[in-house]
């Protein structure tokens, strides 16, 4: 039977009333979140042909290093941004686990991009989208607890900006 109220269910409103402690996230701050999942699903839709993966991304890497992402500034705000969160100037931080890269593979090209160990535009970008992709897998995926989804607030927007970037060089 379809709802025909004449309001749309509201989740801020449901979620803030089952978890009071959670409503100091509600209102502009979650404002990151939607962002971040519309770009993902514009970027997803339009260089990933509806089907991201590591491969796909890998390949759509290539593509976005030809036509000059390195040299936007939200790519390079955002790889300042991973830097400083997982990399301590010597080795990954704690949080660097909680990306929950799938493979040997994905931890080292993300480890070298994070460390600086390479500059190859094409590693970087892969990189860079191996971390959106997590952030969005693991987000999306239930492997984020809410607290620290509604919290992630520069996480979605530096994301949202860089899908943004790579949108705007296609």
């Amino acid at each position: 039977m379809p709802n025909n109220s004449a309001t749309s269910f509201d989740a801020i409103q449901w979620i803030g009333a089952r978890q009071p402690s959670l409503q100091r996230y509600f209102g502009e701050g979650s404002q990151p979140l939607l962002h971040f999942a519309l770009m993902w699903n514009m970027f997803e839709g339009e260089l990933c042909d509806s089907a991201a993966n590591p491969a796909k991304l890998k390949e759509v890497s290539a593509l976005l290093a030809q036509r000059g992402l390195m040299t936007h500034r939200s790519s390079e705000a955002f790889l300042k941004f991973l830097q400083e969160r997982y990399w301590n100037g010597k080795e990954l931080t704690g949080r660097f686990q909680f990306l929950r890269l799938r493979s040997a593979a994905e931890v080292a090209v993300v480890s070298e991009m994070l460390s600086g160990g390479t500059t190859d535009p094409v590693k970087v970008i892969h990189a860079l989208l191996l971390v959106v992709y997590r952030y969005r897998n693991n987000t999306f995926h239930g492997l984020k607890e809410i607290a620290e989804v509604l919290g992630g607030q520069e996480l979605f927007d530096q994301s949202a900006r860089f899908l943004g970037a790579a949108l705007e060089c296609t």
